[in-house]
């Protein structure tokens, strides 16, 4: 459903489409808060990564502000039903589901102030959740990026296991990663990278940053230390090694 609002946002408005939205909302709420099944957890997924994009689009579909927090509740309540699927699939892997759970919770509210939209209205917005957010991550009370971080790396674990290929890394974080997978075990540093890939260490250290964030990468000997790979970030370059 989330590439389906993608697409949606290139025909332009449409009248009554916020209605059928809240039905569809409802009627996948009512579908995940059922019996679990694999289509039940790819769509728990896709609300997952895609809330952003079902923001903008009720957004984008109406200028009633009744109609929006209709909108906003029937999409709040598919992705607190998807979250428990994730969770529960999360609980089955070994995984502690419980950033899961406080991970939604903090998207929410982000989305209480931030609307990146707002200034290019029907515009779609590149990134899913929590990539949306860009360098604003970083702005945000480190409670949140906290949870965010957390419940990422669980929510990485469970995408893998679904085989699920995730619009979760940029170019510069897959070029790192790479050279990281190449050289696990061992650690390697800014300079170290400087020196086989095409990226300057002003570029690297973000990205190196944001695969930490993501659970891919970790700094095993400290904070300023080398980082290499985790299991998670070889097993994304082994699965997708084109992404």
């Amino acid at each position: 459903m989330a590439k389906k609002a993608h697409r949606e946002k290139a025909t332009g408005r449409q009248p009554g489409r916020l209605v059928e939205l809240v039905e569809e909302f409802n009627s996948d709420a009512k579908r995940l808060a059922g019996p679990p099944d694999e289509k039940a957890l790819t769509a728990a997924a896709g609300y997952w990564i895609g809330y952003p994009v079902f923001r903008e689009v009720i957004e984008f579909n109406s200028d009633d502000p009744t109609e929006r927090y209709s909108g906003v509740a029937a999409l709040d309540l598919a992705h607190v039903e998807a979250t428990k699927v994730l969770m529960r699939k999360a609980a089955s892997m070994g995984l502690d589901p419980a950033p899961l759970w406080e991970g939604q919770r903090v998207c929410r509210e982000v989305f209480l102030t931030w609307k990146p939209w707002s200034d290019r209205r029907g515009v779609a917005v590149s990134d899913m959740w929590p990539d949306c957010l860009g360098k604003h991550r970083y702005d945000l009370p480190q409670g949140q990026q906290d949870a965010i971080r957390d419940a990422e790396a669980v929510f990485v674990g469970v995408a893998l296991e679904l085989g699920i290929q995730l619009p979760m890394l940029s170019r510069g974080e897959t070029v790192v990663l790479r050279a990281l997978a190449a050289n696990h075990p061992c650690p390697m540093t800014l300079e170290d990278m400087e020196g086989r890939i095409e990226l300057s260490v002003k570029t690297i250290g973000p990205c190196v940053n944001g695969l930490i964030g993501k659970g891919l990468a970790v700094r095993p000997n400290g904070p300023r230390s080398g980082a290499t790979a985790t299991a998670d970030g070889l097993e994304i370059i082994r699965k997708f090694p084109s992404s």
